[in-house]
């Protein structure tokens, strides 16, 4: 290279260098800015868990299940509007040293509840508030209803936030019975007053294969039970076997069993029977009969009929008036037979007094079940 231009080009290099140390100074005196966290919407936001399986319940009518929340917003959000689904009968919102309930049923409805001593008021809100951080818990229950199987409830919140205007929380619960009874109920039907019928049920446990039936409470002396035992692979199965006789004429058909077993700290088992009873006799018009208005100088009468269903021929031993609250004379009481019914026809003088007429009237009948009927009656002679 030319040594005269040598200067001139090394004075070229050191100027082009100068913008360059310039720029990398200017940078390293301003950093970047870090990024900001943006704002999380969704039920997620809110609940650390918004889905639970509250696992099986035995004979337990109502399972609980608990949602801890927090406010993740820079302001107090309201919580305006909430849904429950059938099965969600009941939700408990405590938040700010507050408690508030929630119920489905007759009408969806907030409540802040409010102690004062031993007494505890509710009173109706139309909206929860929710602080800014501020933590709470949302308690759900779900009833079972003594039903087998799996049930799912939901709850929806519907609020203020502009990220998250509504939130679900899910639950989910399995209804198991401690005995497997079949068949569930024992129905007999119609029967007979005097009538015996047979049945029979099988019992197992889901929750002790293997258990044992350690007592009978024999409280109906209409039932006449036993019971036995069969083991298969581990699995008990119990059989009870069963006799119905109603042994009287005025009894409300069936009845319940009650065994007690080995299962630890598990109610007893009970076996439901029912039966529609057909009693010996009817008798018409009831066990009590209206007289209603009776008009004085005119004779009123009225019929009893009793009317057998076990081909009884029916009489009357006896008839009678008792607690009467008119003079006998007035009132009086005749019998007639119709095939093998028998009819008491109970009269009212056109000469009775005015005023209340009421009393018992009493029938001594001959059916060897069935010794007496009373009918009760009353009206007024005006």
């Amino acid at each position: 290279m030319n040594c005269k231009l040598l200067p001139v080009v090394l004075a070229v290099m050191a100027v082009s260098a100068l913008p360059a140390a310039g720029r990398a100074q200017d940078a390293t005196a301003t950093p970047e800015k870090a990024p900001q966290p943006v704002p999380q919407g969704g039920a997620k936001a809110w609940f650390e868990v918004t889905e639970q399986n509250l696992g099986t319940h035995f004979n337990h009518d109502t399972a609980i299940g608990h949602f801890p929340f927090k406010n993740p917003r820079a302001q107090p959000v309201a919580w305006k509007n909430l849904l429950g689904s059938c099965q969600c009968s009941k939700a408990t919102i405590t938040v700010g040293g507050k408690t508030f309930h929630f119920v489905t049923k007759p009408q969806p409805r907030i409540t802040l509840i409010t102690r004062s001593g031993d007494r505890e008021t509710e009173d109706e809100v139309k909206q929860i508030d929710v602080a800014s951080g501020e933590t709470g818990e949302v308690e759900v229950q779900m009833d079972l209803g003594g039903v087998a199987g799996e049930r799912q409830a939901t709850l929806d919140i519907h609020t203020t936030d502009e990220l998250t205007p509504q939130m679900r929380l899910t639950w989910r619960a399995t209804g198991a019975q401690v005995f497997t009874i079949s068949p569930a109920d024992v129905n007999l039907n119609q029967m007979v007053w005097n009538e015996k019928r047979d049945f029979t049920v099988t019992v197992q446990s889901p929750l002790q294969r293997d258990f044992n039936i350690t007592g009978y409470e024999n409280t109906d002396k209409d039932f006449t039970v036993t019971y036995d035992k069969a083991l298969s692979d581990g699995v008990a199965t119990w059989t009870i076997h069963g006799n119905y006789a109603p042994h009287s004429a005025d009894v409300v058909g069936g009845g319940v069993l009650k065994f007690t077993t080995d299962i630890q700290g598990q109610p007893a088992l009970t076996v439901r029977v029912s039966a529609a009873i057909q009693g010996p006799l009817e008798v018409k018009p009831g066990a009590f009969m209206s007289l209603g208005l009776i008009r004085r100088g005119s004779v009123r009468t009225e019929r009893v009929v009793f009317e057998p269903n076990d081909g009884t021929d029916l009489d009357a031993a006896d008839i009678r008036l008792e607690r009467l609250t008119m003079d006998p004379k007035f009132v009086t009481t005749h019998k007639s037979k119709d095939g093998k019914k028998l009819i008491v026809e109970l009269e009212v003088s056109k000469d009775a007094p005015a005023g209340l007429l009421r009393g018992d009237l009493v029938v001594d009948l001959n059916h060897p079940a069935v010794k007496s009927k009373k009918i009760l009656f009353n009206g007024f002679v005006r």
